[in-house]
């Protein structure tokens, strides 16, 4: 035990330890000159695609290629060098009249990015089936998917406004025959006050582009007070040969309205009614009073009185 600690404080350890270093070293690149195989992935992108066609399958994004060389070499391209993706002419493809590519055809543009000495022994995969679809377009609406709550006491000044209003959708016919229209991505907005300008992005329908990805969404509130308006009652439905008299002839409207609002709704811009033909026979009970016409800027309309009592008259 003690001839143990006299050694590893000694300095015939840090001896050791430097020949030991020295050693693996060598023996590392001896190792690295010898020839080994391993696979590398690079990435493949697909190129000058016909504005009037869609690739309707699933390609693959990477290839695996089987490269030998000297370990120094190897090395590198396997941890350290980043390539570019192999292109993959679709319209010079399309020329041909074929389905299938051979990957084969992307090992001239790959040796442009290897180092001498390394030797491409297999790509795979060793064909790609490229599928295309001419394709057709057509006009759709764009469907808004946004829930909007305002902040207290806030009303919407106007609808919710929404550009472009249609799009042109792209792809196979067959698709676009049931594509009714372009959804948003859904999307909640809470606490909206004065006037919210946002984008949205259209949601992706598979082998379908949009002539847009994104719509602008414009969104204008205001603060809102109550207003008060008498208002007159109209007769609907009375037969020539009677008089209907009710009590009260006006009613109270009581509504909510945006202060720009405020000053242009009154009287005019209500029409609430009684029909006789609710009537009873006993004369004893009251009419409902009907909103036949209200302004879109009005909201959480009451009436006051909800009835009238009434007399028939016979003329």
């Amino acid at each position: 035990m003690e001839d143990i600690k006299r050694f590893v404080t000694s300095k015939d350890l840090l001896i050791f330890l430097f020949f030991l270093l020295i050693t693996s070293f060598l023996w590392l690149l001896e190792a690295l000159r010898k020839n080994y195989e391993t696979v590398i992935q690079i990435p493949i992108s697909y190129v000058n695609v016909p504005n009037d066609y869609l690739i309707t399958n699933e390609l693959p994004q990477k290839t695996r290629i089987t490269i030998t060389g000297r370990g120094t070499s190897l090395l590198s391209h396997r941890y350290g060098k980043r390539f570019d993706p192999l292109k993959v002419d679709v319209g010079k493809f399309m020329k041909r009249n074929r389905e299938l590519f051979y990957t084969k055809e992307l090992i001239e543009p790959l040796k442009k990015q290897i180092k001498d000495g390394i030797q491409i022994e297999r790509i795979y995969p060793d064909t790609i089936r490229i599928k295309l679809s001419k394709q057709a377009e057509k006009k759709v609406p764009v469907k808004l998917n946004a829930k909007v709550e305002l902040f207290q006491q806030y009303c919407f000044c106007d609808s919710l406004q929404i550009s472009p209003q249609d799009v042109i959708a792209y792809g196979p016919t067959e698709i676009l025959d049931s594509l009714e229209f372009a959804e948003t991505d859904s999307i909640i907005l809470t606490n909206v006050k004065d006037t919210l300008r946002t984008t949205i992005l259209l949601k992706n329908v598979p082998n379908v582009t949009f002539s847009n990805k994104e719509i602008d969404l414009s969104i204008c509130t205001e603060p809102f007070t109550e207003k008060d308006i008498i208002a007159p009652i109209s007769i609907i439905n009375l037969p020539n040969n009677r008089n209907l008299r009710i009590f009260p002839s006006t009613a109270t409207i009581h509504c909510q309205v945006g202060i720009s609002s405020y000053d242009r709704i009154d009287a005019s811009s209500f029409s609430i009614e009684v029909n006789y033909n609710e009537t009873a026979l006993d004369n004893d009970s009251k009419l409902p009073i009907h909103i036949k016409k209200s302004p879109q800027e009005a909201f959480n309309i009451k009436i006051k009185p909800s009835s009238t009592d009434y007399i028939i008259e016979e003329k």
